[in-house]
């Protein structure tokens, strides 16, 4: 088997590799969404990746130079400025190696993941990564198997809810749900950094701890999805002025540099952060919020909508579960 590094002359057959990977995936999961014109969205992806410092894919071949693919891998690695967002939950120089660079033959990952993965550790080390993130396809149980035999530990779940149904609005007593504003950024300010503070201190030391430059960054976080249009929202609760809860979501296109774009059908509802305050749970204020965050996808056009949690927050899963939402795909962790 020959590890090569890829390269523009080898788009159209890497493309199509990976085309073929996630249809043989989606044809065991009907909630795998894929475009009709996948393979070339694929192309499109490789592409943008000539001569992009911060991206690497490395092939495996079947025999020596000109052999049959039977496996790609890519990984990302960015590194925050001072004043991104993400720094208040992601370290400094983070890793990816998402589902859209990664692909091997049935029955051939034991063998292949091991030989490029070996290619990228030291790429990912030099780039200053140290929590690299695998995502993978739940139906692929043949690849997760493999990247737990890596060392890798299971960190985080996508899901998916297919089909938007109206929930009865819950009406608890001096209860209040609605649509948050800029004055409300102060209020929800506490409620973001105790849900970044109860990550961070979740085992495996994934996600930044708190730290002096966290209510500047949350601040930003908050500021700036309040500011971005009628494709954001936050849906805040309240009673007798004090905010118990809120969700964020968009139903705006995926960044041009986001590799799940290619996985998004178009107004794709993505519920990104939910968070209730400890002293609230267990009184319906998470499902008041999400009945009413439902109906403002329906209005907006989603069909279907998605979202990420850690599995280590024993909260989390149970209630997503509960209404409705199914595992799509995996995130494995792993710390250099």
């Amino acid at each position: 088997m020959l590890i090569q590094s890829y390269n523009p002359a080898f788009l159209p057959e890497t493309a199509r590799f990976l085309a073929a990977q996630r249809r043989a995936e989606a044809s065991l999961e009907p909630d795998l969404w894929l475009p009709g014109d996948l393979e070339r969205r694929i192309e499109q992806w490789l592409g943008l990746l000539s001569g992009e410092p911060d991206e690497v894919v490395w092939l495996a071949r079947e025999g020596g130079e000109g052999g049959r693919l039977v496996g790609v891998l890519g990984a990302r690695a960015k590194s925050l400025g001072p004043n991104d967002v993400r720094r208040s939950y992601l370290p400094p120089h983070y890793g990816l190696l998402p589902v859209v660079t990664m692909g091997v033959d049935v029955g051939r990952w034991a063998e292949v993941l091991p030989a490029l993965w070996e290619r990228i550790v030291p790429w990912l080390s030099r780039q200053g990564v140290t929590h690299p993130q695998a995502w993978v396809n739940r139906v692929n149980g043949e690849a997760m198997a493999t990247w737990e035999s890596l060392g890798f530990e299971e960190l985080m779940e996508n899901a998916i809810l297919p089909v938007i149904k109206p929930m009865p609005l819950p009406d608890f007593p001096g209860l209040r749900v609605r649509t948050a504003t800029g004055r409300d950024l102060e209020r929800l300010l506490p409620l973001l950094i105790e849900e970044l503070e109860i990550h961070a201190n979740l085992p495996g030391g994934y996600w930044m701890p708190i730290g002096a430059d966290t209510p500047r960054l949350a601040r930003r976080e908050i500021e700036s999805f309040l500011g971005s249009g009628a494709d954001f929202i936050y849906m805040l609760a309240e009673r007798e002025g004090q905010v118990l809860g809120y969700m964020s979501a968009t139903v705006a296109p995926s960044v041009p540099d986001n590799p799940n774009s290619l996985f998004m059908p178009y107004r794709r509802g993505v519920l990104q952060v939910a968070s209730v305050t400890q002293a609230a749970r267990g009184q319906g204020v998470g499902w008041a919020l999400l009945a009413h965050l439902l109906a403002w996808f329906a209005r907006q056009g989603s069909t279907s909508v998605s979202l990420s949690y850690d599995l280590r927050n024993t909260l989390s899963g149970p209630f997503w579960r509960k209404h409705g939402f199914q595992p799509l795909r995996r995130a494995f962790g792993i710390i250099l």
